[in-house]
């Protein structure tokens, strides 16, 4: 026995022995590594519109949010990417009403055909509802312009809209707070000339608060007439040239006194009056005439003309 303990080959498979236990010791002691099945990338679909089921003809739905998000969760890249962006995604996201009558309710919501190697989970599971009964009715369209959008001084002299009148469809209940439809000018500043333009339409109780429904057309085109300030300011007539021999004044007799411009208030401020010069070189009879007044830049003024009566005073004779 002791031979065979010191023994060449008793020491080689004792060694074998212990490498053996080691390893196997080894391997058991380490955590065993994971096949990874479930998915590891993530996207984010964001504004994912829900869509409805019920009797179109029949109700009206209002009062809930139309979009939600969706994560998403896959193994394959262009699985998730292709169901994270909207023009080439599959899936919907549905709230059926179809059990619904009149009221309101928190209704469920679900994704509908996505991918089987995609994961979805919504950010919102339920939505708030509000079914009426459906109705129609015409409503005239009121335009409405705030005074601090036109540029000082200018005047706002009238507002028309087209068309006049609209078809309204919603609830039943929420078509009789409809106190009007307005067509509202509110994002252009220092108006100082006229302005057509298509504006949103917006249905409003008698609080002025927005209603849910929908209009046909939805929006209007709307026409803006606005003045420029005006201003009278007198005619002042000069004499210009020599004085003929004999003569030793003029005096001059416009037909009207004053004239109206009209412009940018900044710069009527800088005129308070109209000069005409008339040259009296050789002049020396009494005549009238019409003359052209001197424009302004940026001024419009009304009349442009005016007739003067030139009356030359003579010297006396001694």
């Amino acid at each position: 026995m002791e031979k065979i303990v010191q023994s060449r080959w008793f020491t080689k498979v004792i060694a074998l022995i212990f490498a053996l236990l080691l390893f196997f010791n080894a391997n058991s002691t380490r955590p065993n590594k994971q096949i990874e099945t479930g998915p590891s990338l993530a996207a984010v679909a964001e504004k994912v519109p829900i869509n409805l089921k019920y009797d179109e003809k029949k109700y009206f739905v209002s009062g809930y949010e139309s979009t939600t998000t969706v994560y998403l969760k896959s193994s394959n890249r262009v699985l998730l990417d292709s169901e994270s962006h909207d023009q080439t995604r599959k899936f919907t996201v549905e709230a059926d009403l179809t059990r619904f009558e009149e009221g309101t309710y928190e209704v469920p919501i679900s994704i509908q055909n996505l991918n089987p190697g995609v994961q979805g989970t919504l950010a919102d599971r339920t939505i708030h509802v509000t079914l009426e009964k459906r109705s129609s009715k015409k409503v005239s369209v009121t335009p409405k312009i705030n005074d601090n959008l036109l540029k000082h001084g200018y005047t706002l002299e009238g507002i028309k809209v087209t068309p006049e009148v609209v078809k309204v469809t919603g609830g039943k209940k929420t078509l009789k707070k409809i106190k009007r439809v307005e067509a509202t000018l509110s994002d252009d500043r220092d108006l100082s000339e006229n302005l057509s333009k298509r504006v949103d339409l917006i249905a409003v109780d008698e609080d002025g608060n927005a209603l849910s429904v929908v209009m046909t057309p939805n929006t209007a085109t709307m026409t803006v007439e606005i003045s420029a300030p005006t201003k009278m300011v007198p005619i002042k007539v000069k004499r210009s040239g020599t004085l003929p021999n004999g003569i030793k004044s003029f005096e001059f007799k416009p037909e009207i006194k004053e004239v109206r411009l009209q412009g940018a208030m900044e710069t009527l401020d800088k005129v308070n009056e109209i000069e005409l010069s008339i040259n009296t070189s050789e002049v020396t009879e009494e005549f009238k005439e019409t003359y052209r007044l001197p424009t302004q830049a940026g001024i419009e003024m009304s009349p442009n003309n005016v007739k003067v009566k030139v009356i030359p005073i003579k010297e006396s004779k001694e």
